[in-house]
């Protein structure tokens, strides 16, 4: 009984240390311990599988203490990259970390005081093209917006004065709405006095041409007064229409506006010694005057 019992526990030595996941820090215990005794191996054995290939660890602090522990094995056992690794790891979870130096050797101390500082001159390099590209950035925005302001300034105007006519204003047709650009209005006296002018104008020839002198068949009367009829009620609302349509012309009448239209470059000058001449001429709407100011 005794025997199995040594065995047992034994076994359960044995099981512990080659599964560390069972009880993880219980293998960190054992890691420090071979530390101390320098046994390096045996702490890379012991400790390297409760960070690798996943943490078996439950705390930041334990975690810590593993890399730290790995760190110095390595280091002792030349190992310089992994041991550079190792060190690196630690950084990354606490930048401010610290050997201790009346615990630990002054040349360990020394090692992880040098990778710290070939840290802080990766990560100043690393700073020093975030500001550069930065930098560069900021040029580029203020290279655009200074094109974008430049172009908003260089903005040509040409600017035309249309002078109107009240004489013009007086055309019936909706030619003195067309002429103070009321185009709707324009359109509704045009058409309306057209209908009825031509509707006057058609039946008067009708009654003219089948009744030359005025006579007519006793059977035609009725067409005849209709007829008439039809040219004289046509003939009233033409002219109603067309003295409506002056009275609002000239009720909305203003002698001149001033049109503006941006150019994409410059207008050409005009010869200093010729100046602005205006150039008049009768149109649809009327006197039209028109430069470049």
């Amino acid at each position: 009984m005794g025997l199995l019992a040594s065995l047992s526990v034994v076994a359960g030595g044995v099981e512990a240390i080659a599964s560390p996941s069972a009880n993880p820090q219980a293998s960190l215990e054992q890691g420090k311990i071979a530390y101390q005794r320098h046994e390096y191996g045996t702490v890379v054995d012991t400790v390297q599988p409760l960070l690798y290939p996943s943490i078996e660890l439950g705390s930041e602090e334990s975690v810590v203490e593993a890399h730290r522990l790995l760190a110095l094995s390595f280091f002792f056992m030349k190992k310089m990259p992994e041991a550079r690794h190792e060190v690196v790891s630690i950084f990354s979870l606490r930048p401010g970390y610290q050997l201790d130096p009346i615990i630990d050797p002054p040349v360990a101390v020394r090692f992880f005081q040098h990778i710290r500082s070939e840290q802080d001159e990766r990560l100043q390099e690393i700073r020093h093209r975030e500001l550069e590209e930065e930098e560069l950035t900021r040029r580029e925005e203020e290279r655009r917006r200074a094109q974008a302001h430049a172009k908003a300034e260089r903005v040509f105007v040409e600017r035309m004065v249309v002078k109107r006519s009240r004489l013009i204003a007086t055309v019936p047709f909706g030619v003195g709405q067309a002429q103070n650009g009321d185009t709707g209005k324009a359109w509704l006296f045009g058409v309306t006095e057209g209908v009825f002018g031509a509707l006057s104008l058609s039946t008067w020839i009708t009654v003219t041409q089948r009744y030359p002198k005025g006579t007519y068949p006793t059977n035609e009367q009725d067409l005849k007064t209709t007829l008439q009829t039809i040219q004289v009620a046509s003939g009233a609302a033409f002219w109603a229409m067309v003295l409506a349509g002056v009275i609002e012309a000239h009720v909305r009448f203003v002698p001149q506006t001033v049109q503006n239209r941006e150019l994409p470059t410059a207008p050409k000058k005009k010869d200093a010694k010729i100046g602005f001449t205006p150039l008049l001429s009768p149109t649809f709407f009327g006197l039209g005057a028109q430069g470049v100011f």
